[in-house]
């Protein structure tokens, strides 16, 4: 009696080693989609944190605007492009004391334009967009009406601060708006009078 071999041909050996190939092609190119897609997926949610957080830094420096005396030099003032005013929240280390700080948009390095965060020798990029569209401030008075300018000009009375700053920026979208409500006080501080005084 002849005794029969026993294993596989080398046409059946090529035939798996091929088919173990394709198959492992085929889950490590799945495999990198799923680490490109995560990749993607966190760098959007970083730059959407750090959105919200730049957002917040606007309202937050907005929010502590305080006022000077109506003829103090350091009243609040702002333009379509530039705001300048005097913030008891302004982003500083150890903060507590009234800074002054500008909010201007700026072109970037890089193309577009930037909303660009000034007090003292800190400077920080708060927003920045690449749209062509027209971006800038614009300040609501008590009845809600929009100026380009603060105070505004023309005849009137108007608090030394603005019931509220808008600023809006272009983009893909359309366009998108942030709102800062100061909180503290919008008139001019008053002048104490002298109680005691050296002349009757």
């Amino acid at each position: 009696m002849r005794a029969t071999a026993r294993g596989f041909t080398l046409v059946e050996v090529l035939v798996v080693l091929v088919i173990t190939a394709l198959v492992s092609t085929l889950l490590f190119q799945a495999l990198a989609q799923v680490y490109r897609l995560q990749g993607r997926f966190g760098e959007q949610l970083s730059q959407s944190r750090m959105g919200a957080m730049r957002a917040d830094w606007f309202r937050q420096v907005l929010q502590g605007l305080q006022t000077d005396y109506p003829d103090g030099k350091q009243r609040f003032v702002g333009s379509s492009q530039r705001l300048e005013g005097l913030s008891a929240t302004a982003l500083v280390e150890g903060g507590g004391a009234p800074q002054w700080l500008t909010l201007e948009v700026a072109p970037a390095t890089a193309g577009g334009s930037e909303l660009r965060y000034s007090a003292g020798s800190r400077q920080v990029v708060l927003l920045q967009w690449a749209g062509s569209g027209r971006s800038g401030f614009a300040y609501l008075d008590d009845a809600g009406l929009e100026h380009a300018d603060w105070p505004p000009q023309g005849a009137g009375k108007w608090p030394q601060v603005p019931a509220a700053v808008l600023f809006r920026w272009p983009t893909r979208e359309g366009g998108d708006v942030l709102v800062a409500v100061p909180a503290g006080d919008r008139e001019a501080k008053v002048r104490a009078l002298p109680i005691f005084s050296s002349t009757p």
